[in-house]
C-alpha cells in the first residue's frame, strides 16, 4: 500500500500529500493568474476579477495589489469567483458564483 506521506528523515520532515498538493496547486494558480477580466467596486472594495480563482483587492488610491479577497473566510483558498457578477437592482447586493471540478 502506497504511503500518503513524504518524509525526509534527516530534517525530521513529514508532509501529508493530501494537504500539500491542494496548497501547491492554489499557489501555482495564484502565481499564474491574470485577474484581468473585469473590475468591480462594491462595498468599499475595488476588486480585480477573472474566472480562475478568488478576486484580488486593489488599493483605491494607488491601484496596487493588496492581495486575494476571501470576504472574511467566506471564500476558501481553492474557491472560484465569477468575473461577471451582478448588483441586485432592488437590494444593492452583489451576486456572484463560482464553479470548480471536484468530488
Amino acid at each position: 500500500m502506497a504511503s500518503n506521506t513524504l518524509a525526509h528523515e534527516e530534517d525530521g520532515l513529514n508532509i501529508d500529500v493530501h494537504h500539500i498538493v491542494p496548497v501547491l496547486l492554489a499557489e501555482i494558480r495564484r502565481i499564474f493568474a491574470a485577474n484581468d477580466t473585469s473590475i468591480v467596486y462594491h462595498g468599499g472594495k475595488l476588486l480585480s476579477l477573472f474566472e480562475g480563482g478568488r478576486p484580488w483587492r486593489l488599493d483605491l488610491e494607488t491601484l496596487e495589489t493588496i492581495g486575494e479577497e476571501g470576504f472574511d473566510g467566506v471564500l476558501k483558498p481553492r474557491d472560484t469567483y465569477s468575473a461577471h457578477g451582478k448588483v441586485h437592482p432592488r437590494t444593492g447586493d452583489y451576486i456572484n458564483f463560482g464553479m470548480a471540478v471536484g468530488i
